[in-house]
């Protein structure tokens, strides 16, 4: 089972930008791939008002792999993204919908490992993740982004770790030949826990 939820700010804090609740159910065919399906919901923000709304079901699959020490990640998302406006303005249309393709690559670097702590360790992760538009109402923006990232992550043991992540976004806009970037700092906290019952060995 997985779930995260985030919060985001512009301008050091002073504005509300959007919010984001999503959960998913996942399964591991084999140790290297991950099929998963989920939903999420989301708010966004203008001038401190709650503008937009968001519902997004979503499947992906995930691919990993190891290049002696350095892992490897592949990750194929699809999304449904029904938006519905707040405040809709006479003659528009409040509903939208449409598909979103993401592929995102990663790189995982080790490198400091602490010793005296079980799975302690300090990481370098790299990633590239482009986002593709469809749908009928998709005219001048099928590209939608690309994100660049770079996250330092300490992993405290093999439950809890801490990322501090650079995230360089060029996103293009409603207006054909028009692009806007934006630089972003996310602060990620993530937790496993293990539900699963241990199996009991027979010695006799």
């Amino acid at each position: 089972i997985l779930f995260d939820a985030g919060y985001r700010w512009l301008d050091g804090f002073e504005e509300r930008s959007q919010y984001i609740i999503r959960a998913g159910i996942g399964y591991r065919a084999v140790s290297r791939l991950r099929l998963v399906a989920g939903f999420a919901h989301l708010g966004f923000y203008s001038s401190g008002d709650l503008t937009k709304t968001e519902y997004r079901p979503y499947q992906e699959i995930g691919l990993t792999n190891k290049l002696h020490k350095i892992g490897l990640s592949h990750r194929l998302r699809i999304e449904e993204r029904f938006f519905k406006e707040q405040h809709p303005q006479p003659f528009q249309d409040a509903q939208s919908f449409n598909f979103r393709f993401r592929y995102l690559f990663a790189v995982g670097i080790p490198l400091v490992r602490f010793d005296g702590h079980r799975g302690s360790e300090l990481s370098l992760h790299l990633g590239d993740e482009i986002f593709i538009n469809a749908g009928a109402d998709i005219v001048n923006n099928v590209f939608d982004q690309n994100r660049l990232l770079v996250s330092p992550t300490y992993r405290l043991n093999e439950q809890f770790s801490f990322a501090l992540t650079y995230n360089y976004i060029f996103a293009g806009t409603a207006q054909a030949g028009q692009y806007a970037s934006l630089q972003v700092l996310w602060l990620q906290i993530k937790q496993n826990l293990d539900f699963r019952r241990k199996r009991e060995v027979d010695l006799n």
